[in-house]
């Protein structure tokens, strides 16, 4: 979301998407009339969308943003996707996790302790 120079996003009647970083839960809305104009600015730039999904990217130390994905249509399968979207934000923030932890080491070891290459 830094990325795309948006901090929040607005799904209309239900709680705002970034206030979910607080907790595991992902979060869907489907009637793009509802969304907030950063919501609706990033899914025209991603080809248009019916649907939105948003997942914080979190473990249990750190908040690193949210997982957005944005369908062409509406899904049939909603709890389905929104489950499979957790997991996949859950192991991203974790894969995060583990390289930050793995660079923070690294610069730590000492040069004769450091593999070759």
């Amino acid at each position: 979301m830094a990325r795309a120079e948006v901090t929040e996003i607005e799904l209309g009647g239900r709680a705002d998407a970034h206030r979910r970083m607080e907790g595991t839960a992902p979060v869907a809305a489907d009637e793009p009339q509802t969304w907030g104009a950063a919501c609706r600015r990033l899914a025209t730039e991603a080809g248009g969308a019916e649907s939105v999904l948003v997942a914080p990217l979190r473990t249990a130390r750190e908040r690193y943003g949210l997982l957005v994905v944005f369908l062409r249509r509406s899904s049939l399968f909603l709890e389905d996707d929104l489950a499979h979207l957790g997991l996949l934000a859950e192991e991203a923030a974790l894969a995060l996790s583990r390289l930050n932890w793995w660079s923070s080491s690294a610069s730590r070891t000492p040069p004769w302790r450091r593999p070759a290459g």
